[in-house]
């Protein structure tokens, strides 16, 4: 019987699991270390992201791709302080280019996923643009479940250190001290 492979989502699941067994019975000045560590290693995973280009291979796709890009994002209604982050993605996703940074991508497929496509028209338009999407899928995969998973081992890690903080009566700072005196 063949092994199953896993996906960067259940792997990280499994890796998620065991760092959050590993944090039982840690103390606080432990778990503050380990945030030390886990901090660098977001750092590290932060800059490899912002540094990742995909390499282009099919101009002609990426041609679609931009014209298909360009085609929804002209359609969409902006607040005001939004308008320069759309029109700077608009100008960085172009068709000659020879790679494709990672956050110039990632941006397109999230501006993409939160809109609604209406008739058949814009749902080929969408699908072709997902088919160019498929070469840098399992890379671009791959970086964005490891941001999630050090982000959920960040604020599982947080949770723990909360619950071993001493709880301190109110001083006086609080919302009682403005309370009337009985």
């Amino acid at each position: 019987m063949a092994k199953k492979t896993l996906t960067p989502i259940e792997k990280n699941k499994i890796e998620y699991d065991k760092f959050v067994t590993n944090l039982e019975g840690k103390t606080l000045e432990e778990l503050e270390a380990m945030e030390q560590e886990l901090i660098k290693t977001i750092d590290k995973h932060d800059r490899k992201v912002a540094k990742t280009q995909f390499k282009v291979n099919d101009k002609e796709s990426l041609n679609k791709a931009v014209e298909i890009f360009r085609y929804f994002m002209n359609k969409q209604k902006v607040q005001f302080n939004y308008v320069l982050g759309m029109v700077q993605l608009y100008e960085a996703f172009k068709p000659d280019m020879d790679l494709l940074d990672y956050p110039i991508f990632d941006m397109c497929l999230i501006n993409l996923g939160q809109l609604e496509f209406s008739g058949y028209e814009e749902w080929k338009k969408i699908l072709e643009f997902e088919e160019f999407t498929k070469p840098y899928s399992e890379a671009y995969t791959e970086l964005k479940a490891k941001t999630y998973l050090l982000a959920e081992e960040h604020t599982a890690l947080q949770k723990k250190m909360e619950m071993l903080i001493p709880v301190t009566p109110n001083d006086g700072a609080g919302p009682d001290a403005l309370a009337p005196e009985q």
